[in-house]
């Protein structure tokens, strides 16, 4: 089951809902994380696996270049951490969204939180 997360800042930018890690019928093969355009000033969300494991970079829809990830790919399963998302990639990998204060693309401050909503499926 995935999450419902929302990304604000005091700048004004809000995200809205972002749909975040995979659904019943497609966690096996999807699992999309947020991240950011910092050229086009956008957030969004990218699916970090492919046919062969995770991938190594994904590119802005927009401009083609690459996005930078919010959060972290981690080895194994990490303990004692304050999360507002974590999610298993793979046998391996765990990726992870932390609380604290994140690089907002609209206003370019690290003034951008994001807040869990809720689950999907």
């Amino acid at each position: 089951m995935g999450s419902i997360i929302r990304a604000k800042c005091s700048c004004g930018f809000d995200s809205g809902d972002l749909y975040v890690g995979g659904g019943f019928r497609d966690f096996m093969d999807v699992s999309k994380i947020p991240c950011y355009c910092d050229h086009c000033g956008i957030l969004l969300l990218v699916n970090v696996k492919n046919k062969t494991g995770i991938k190594k970079y994904n590119k802005c829809p927009e401009c083609m270049r690459k996005v930078k990830y919010y959060g972290e790919i981690l080895d194994g399963l990490i303990e004692n951490y304050d999360e507002i998302f974590d999610w298993k990639l793979n046998d391996d990998k765990i990726y992870l969204l932390q609380k604290g204060k994140y690089y907002c693309p609209k206003c370019k401050k690290e003034n951008l939180k994001f807040f869990n909503v809720g689950c999907w499926d």
